[in-house]
């Protein structure tokens, strides 16, 4: 029997964060100050040092070039994937992304060698308990 095992991916198992900052810092030039990257802070425009609204511009190239798609995987994440499925696991996906970016999302996932049994795309904000206790994890 497999057990069922559950990941979130933005921050567990790909970079989101290099490359949110890779989009901010093309856009750069269109933004009142220069970029002031804070890696100590959650938070994007904060962590960024831009506004709410140059926040929404780097969201909107993000989005709209392909990025969901062609992050890289954090340190240590291809070897301890090997090692889950070696321990007989299947992975569920729960991420916080609309799902508009779920082919990519698995593109990306695939291209790192995580094949996984389902993903759920919750959209942003949004509680992940629900898909979660539905999957039923071990």
């Amino acid at each position: 029997m497999k057990h069922k095992l559950v990941l979130d991916v933005d921050g567990v198992l790909l970079n989101f964060i290099e490359a949110f900052e890779q989009v901010a810092l093309s856009l750069e030039d269109q933004f009142k100050n220069k970029l002031n990257i804070n890696e100590n802070l959650y938070d994007l425009a904060e962590r960024l040092g831009i506004s709410r609204e140059e926040e929404q511009i780097v969201w909107d190239k993000f989005s709209h070039s392909g990025t969901w798609g062609n992050l890289n995987p954090l340190p240590g994440v291809e070897e301890s994937i090997k090692k889950i499925h070696d321990a007989n696991c299947e992975i569920y996906i729960v991420t916080a992304i609309d799902e508009i970016h779920k082919e990519a999302r698995l593109l990306n996932l695939l291209k790192i060698g995580i094949s996984p049994k389902e993903i759920h795309c919750v959209g942003h904000g949004k509680a992940k308990t629900e898909y979660i206790n539905s999957i039923n994890p071990d």
